[in-house]
């Protein structure tokens, strides 16, 4: 039993994947490197560590969702919205308040350079819309991408809650097929229709992504299907996904191919089934005390990482022989200014935030079963 998969029973008794935190951590750290261009370390610039979050987010939501239904008889629409708000909500504004101070209140060259551009980004932050935020900042200034720009990706995840909540399980109550049905159809439908400039523009790639995660928890929550998928937990198919894994990193990294892309989140979620349901190397690799720890800070992480490296940019200026994007010691010190920004925020804010909608979250459910 020692290196076999979970049993269904195990799995469904599972309340936590710690090895989950770890690959987030990782994920993240690749977007870490990514934004801090540091050349040394290129194959670890992962703009793949996206699609990574988006299936994981997926599956973990998904999982979490079925098992309060199956436990409850249903999902509380309401207590899902307020424990997502107070999880992302606070944090998030936090930081767009600290770049609005920055770049609209301080008298610097730079923040002075960027605020015509935040100026107009500003309103789709406020309201989710980060992902559609650069292209009218690049229509009327011909510039770069705005400030926070990199939280692009929370747009999309935000609409995810928001709209897979009422379309999976209040739609789709109790209807495992349903679920796999509407998921799957959208998934066919970005691979068909790719070229079509509707599904740019209402970001199906990465709507795709999530969908694949979705997929999966709804496969894993039914004996039938799990026993099949669990197979894929064995140690030595595990390891071999996690090599499979690497090497397409490393060929989209240095290949820009547009098939590595369409085939990551895939890989991913054959990898995830060996994190949550495996007993091998890699689940203990990513088990470990210091994955788990910066796993539950990914959020910050993810947040405040671009405003600490603009903070470190202001103490180094770029030698003669080293320009700035290639010293290691701006790259480390980028790393521990984001790790200590990090960790502040989450104490300060995500914790006791996260705490709070638990506590309001459990009130609404608790009067739900008492009407029952």
């Amino acid at each position: 039993m020692k290196n076999l998969p979970l049993t269904f029973e195990e799995y469904q008794s599972a309340k936590y994947f710690p090895a989950l935190d770890g690959f987030r951590a990782a994920s993240c750290l690749l977007i870490i490197t990514w934004h801090a261009d540091f050349l040394g370390w290129r194959a670890l610039n992962g703009f793949s560590g996206v699609p990574s979050f988006f299936v994981l987010s997926g599956f973990l939501i998904t999982t979490l969702a079925l098992r309060e239904e199956a436990a409850r008889g249903t999902l509380s629409i309401k207590a899902f919205y307020v424990r997502r708000t107070f999880r992302i909500f606070p944090a998030y504004f936090l930081v767009l308040f600290l770049y609005c101070v920055i770049i609209f209140g301080l008298d610097m060259q730079k923040s002075i350079d960027s605020r015509p551009a935040l100026g107009i980004a500003l309103p789709y932050y406020l309201v989710y819309m980060n992902e559609y935020a650069a292209e009218p900042v690049m229509a009327q200034l011909y510039g770069d991408f705005p400030p926070f720009f990199h939280s692009w990706s929370l747009g999309i995840e935000e609409k995810f809650y928001l709209i897979w909540p009422l379309l999976g399980f209040a739609l789709l109550h109790r209807s495992m097929t349903g679920r796999l049905a509407i998921a799957g159809a959208i998934v066919v439908a970005y691979y068909f229709f790719q070229n079509y400039p509707i599904v740019e523009t209402l970001k199906l790639s990465h709507y795709s992504s999530i969908l694949i995660g979705c997929m999966l928890a709804v496969l894993m929550e039914c004996r039938l299907s799990y026993n099949a998928i669990s197979r894929l937990a064995f140690a030595p198919i595990h390891i071999a996904s996690f090599v499979l894994l690497v090497s397409v990193h490393l060929a989209q990294t240095y290949g820009e191919n547009d098939i590595y892309f369409m085939t990551y989140p895939y890989i991913v979620g054959v990898f995830l089934v060996g994190l949550v349901a495996g007993r091998t190397p890699c689940t203990s690799l990513f088990k470990t005390k210091l994955m788990s720890y910066l796993g539950l800070r990914t959020y910050g992480l993810y947040l405040v990482h671009v405003l600490a490296q603009n903070v470190v940019q202001l103490a180094f200026k770029p030698g003669p022989l080293v320009p700035l994007w290639k010293s290691p010691l701006y790259f480390l010190t980028c790393v521990a200014v984001t790790l200590v920004a990090a960790e502040i925020l989450h104490r300060t804010v995500e914790q006791p935030f996260m705490n709070l909608g638990r506590r309001i979250s459990n009130k609404i459910m608790n009067k739900g079963m008492a009407q029952l």
